[in-house]
């Protein structure tokens, strides 16, 4: 009996109805799927009901809410109640008689779906169907013969990624009270699809095909197919992909005993489904995901415990994580620990001192609001600067105060370790273990991760595309140096070698036709070939050959093939396996006048060390004195750490460094708090800085002596000689051939002369390349335009590209060098 609803509709649901099943009365489970699997239907089952967004023409107006099972004519329970009231649950109960495994639904009479709502309309009401099947723990566990995964191309739209059909086959057919789920995914534990929900109605079956689309590309990996009866898991299959065609590795049953029964049951479909799902999709992360798979078993057990109300058994939650994502800390957080959410604070920040009655009144506000929540803590080397001991202190006591305090570090490990070190109470709380890396992505997550970069800026791929962009990222890997590349490096490539191309195809279109929606938002096979050197470091090849085109610096260049080339062998037998030497740093000393290309090597460096995986980021950050030293107490260290902070994955290079140490004896020079600073990070193997420090030889020689420990650090120490007048003359020859200059015979002789004879009176300072370059910059070429502007004759190409020689003489009599004064005193350094 059906009731009927002539009138106008009162309100409006805007969401779906909830509806949770619950055997316990004081625990309520949110309903998250259309089937619920129960142990047992007794007199203490209760349905719980909730309509969200409820909305009401007229207030307050009834809603009629009517239960009924497939097959019975009768309603087993029927509720009337106020639009207001439907934001609480509302339970209903029926005689336990009526309440038996099977199909339901529920009417809503009196008001009408609103856009958005899944529902169907039956009589005029709101239909909403649900099941309650028998648990897959209480049913004879279903045995799959055979399982087979092959490719098929998806009919729905020519932009979707081709499906993959997954057959499955029974040793005997299955009734409709079963209802299997099936969950694919990639060996890096992505989901390949949402899990497929599968009920064999109206006929029994043996055989079951699923066609799993995925928005996704399906690469050569290998997947993991994962099927679960009524809720309980209990079959494995194991699949490899070549790119043609899908080979079963291998099957196995799931026991209970097992991690992977756990995985299945409480992350890939149950109450940390949502969370796991989000943290599977980040590229990267795989040792972060292998932490929480093995925490998994601590996890159940204590979730079980705590459902019997018995204590939870903690263990050491503590994690150093190499990288600061704030997507991966909200879904790692509550999965890794005890805790459902996380507070952040810059260490820098916790120990800078306030000018208030309590110095560290930030510091202690911060630890207090963590007492619910995970400590995360960024920028740690600034804990081994002063005011870091007392910070220190106050976040043991806060750690000492309760067992379920978490804190999470987030840095280098070598520079996490030093902080750990100078606290011997955190020692035992950091298993190594407990450590969480930033990988190399696989070639399956640049994959995927280039499809999202796509699908943001509303590009899609087709089939041919798709094979495209696999064979790119491919070649790209194997020839280029993509396999280091992270979702920062694809959108650089996509933004600057993809979209150009996209742009020029869009720009050619001619007709209407030509301009279709699928021609301007499809990516194009054609779009994504690329050719790649057949070299494996091609961006090392690269940086080394920018240095290589430098003039002079032979003993330099040499000294760096080698130190490269050995860093090059030890990367290749980490990848075999092979044992290697640990890494260590390699912070660098150059000496040398101004002008000798020392800021120009470092920046080079920057790019080698990066190409070598031994510097994240690999630009250079060029600093001296004036911005590290500060004017009163405490300014140093901020302006240190800001600057290690900018230095992080970079080159740090400190000019003119010897100023640091100039006043030795004076109390009131801060300069000194810069090396002390600098020693925290000088003293880690691996700190993901290359701290470069430049000056005059004999001064740089002097700072060292005023600073025991301090030259062991830097075990490279490069002289960067005045240039020859020859390589002054291939400078300037190559500045303005550069620019499309050419110098008459006449004034290249001129020049040549005029430069030997600056050299003959330079001094010990001289400029070398800088002199050069504003001999051609400021001296030759305004003289040379003056000249043409003079002659008033017709400009042509001839005349606007030759250098005679009365332009070179009055470029070096406004550039020629007094002879040395017979001075030896030292400037003073000041601020």
């Amino acid at each position: 009996i059906i009731p009927k609803h002539d009138e106008s509709p009162f309100c409006k649901i805007d969401d779906n109805i909830n509806i949770s099943i619950d055997d316990n009365i004081s625990k309520m489970v949110p309903c998250e799927t259309t089937a619920f699997f129960l142990h047992e239907i007794n007199k203490d089952t209760r349905i719980y009901l909730s309509l969200n967004n409820v909305s009401s023409y007229f207030s307050p107006k009834k809603l009629l809410l009517t239960l009924y099972k497939t097959g019975v004519p009768e309603p087993l329970e029927a509720t009337s109640l106020n639009a207001e009231q439907c934001e609480d649950p509302i339970k209903i109960s029926c005689d336990p008689l009526h309440y038996t495994f099977g199909d339901y639904f529920l009417l809503v009479s009196g008001a009408e779906p609103d856009s958005g709502c899944s529902c169907t309309k039956m009589g005029g009401n709101i239909r909403f169907n649900f099941s309650i099947l028998q648990h897959g723990e209480e049913k004879e566990t279903a045995t799959i013969d055979k399982i087979a995964m092959s490719r098929s191309d998806s009919p729905e739209t020519e932009t979707t990624t081709k499906s993959v059909r997954l057959d499955v086959v029974f040793d005997k057919a299955q009734t409709e009270d079963n209802e299997f789920t099936f969950c694919c995914t990639t060996s890096g534990y992505k989901n390949m699809i949402s899990p497929e929900k599968i009920r064999p109605y109206k006929r029994r079956k043996k055989k079951i095909s699923i066609k799993m689309m995925s928005k996704y590309i399906w690469t050569e990996e290998t997947y993991h197919i994962y099927v679960l009866q009524n809720g309980e898991p209990f079959y494995k299959a194991t699949f490899g992909y070549d790119g043609k065609a899908f080979t079963l590795i291998e099957t196995k049953g799931i026991g209970k005993d097992s991690s992977e029964y756990l995985y299945m049951k409480y992350l890939l479909t149950g109450e940390y489904e949502v969370l796991w799902k989000e943290l599977s999709r980040i590229p990267g992360v795989k040792g972060g995901k292998e932490t929480i798979f093995s925490n998994l078993k601590a996890m159940v057990a204590n979730k079980i415990r705590y459902d019997h109300g018995l204590r939870k058994v903690y263990t050491p939650q503590n994690y150093i994580i190499e990288f600061m994502d704030e997507k991966f800390l909200e879904h790692f957080v509550p999965l890794a620990t005890s805790m459902s959410s996380y507070k952040k604070a810059d260490c820098a920040s916790l120990t800078e001192l306030k000018y208030t009655i309590d110095p560290y009144e930030d510091c202690n506000n911060f630890i207090y609001s963590c007492d619910n929540s995970a400590m995360v803590l960024y920028n740690v080397g600034a804990l081994l600067m002063p005011n870091g001991g007392t910070v220190l202190g106050k976040i043991e006591n806060w750690l000492k105060s309760n067992v379920t305090h978490t804190l999470i570090l987030c840095g280098m490990e070598s520079e996490c370790r030093a902080v750990i070190e100078t606290a011997p109470f955190l020692q035992e709380l950091f298993p190594k273990e407990n450590i969480v890396r930033r990988e190399n992505y696989s070639l399956t997550e640049q994959v995927h991760c280039m499809q999202d970069i796509l699908g943001r800026y509303d590009y899609f791929t087709d089939d041919d595309s798709e094979t495209a962009l696999v064979e790119f990222l491919t070649d790209a890997r194997e020839n280029g140096d993509a396999a280091r590349w992270r979702k920062e490096e694809l959108e650089k490539f996509f933004k600057e070698r993809i979209h150009p191309r996209i742009v020029e195809r869009i720009l050619n279109y001619r007709s209407k036709e030509e301009q279709r929606l699928k021609n301007v938002c499809v990516v194009k096979a054609e779009d994504l070939k690329f050719e790649f050197e057949t070299n494996n470091d091609s961006e090392f090849t690269l940086s080394m050959s920018e240095l290589n085109k430098m003039v002079g610096l032979n003993e330099l260049k040499e000294h760096f093939e080698q130190m490269f080339n050995y860093m090059r062998m030890e990367g290749m037998r980490r990848e075999l396996g092979l044992t290697t030497t640990p890494q260590t740093a390699h912070h660098m000393i150059f000496t040398g006048n101004p002008g000798t290309g020392k800021t120009t090597v470092a920046k080079n460096i920057g790019k080698v060390f990066h190409a070598l995986g031994l510097l994240s980021k690999g630009e250079v950050i060029v600093t001296e004195r004036t911005k590290l030293v500060g004017r009163y107490i405490g300014e140093t260290e901020r302006n240190m750490q800001r600057v290690l902070e900018q230095a992080r994955g970079n080159v740090l290079f400190i000019d003119e460094a010897y100023t640091l140490c100039d006043n030795v004896d004076d109390r009131k020079d801060f300069g000194s708090h810069v090396i002390d600073a600098l020693l925290t990070v000088l003293a880690q193997p691996n700190p993901d800085i290359l701290v470069i420090m430049a000056g005059y030889k004999n001064d740089m020689a002097r700072m060292m002596n005023a600073n025991l420990g301090l030259e062991g650090r830097f075990p490279h120490k490069f002289h960067f000689a005045d240039y020859t007048a020859d390589e002054l003359m291939q400078i300037a020859t190559a500045m303005l051939a550069k620019n499309e200059y050419i110098l008459e015979e006449e004034a290249r002789a001129t020049l040549l002369r005029g430069i030997e004879e600056t050299l003959s009176k330079k001094s010990e300072r001289f400029s070398n390349a800088r002199w050069v370059e504003q001999v051609v910059m400021q001296g030759i070429l305004p003289a040379m335009s003056s000249r043409i502007m003079k002659e008033g004759f017709a400009a042509n190409k001839e005349m606007l590209t030759t250098i005679k020689s009365e332009d070179v003489v009055t470029a070096l009599e406004k550039f020629r060098i007094a002879p040395p004064a017979n001075n030896n005193m030292r400037r003073g350094i000041g601020f």
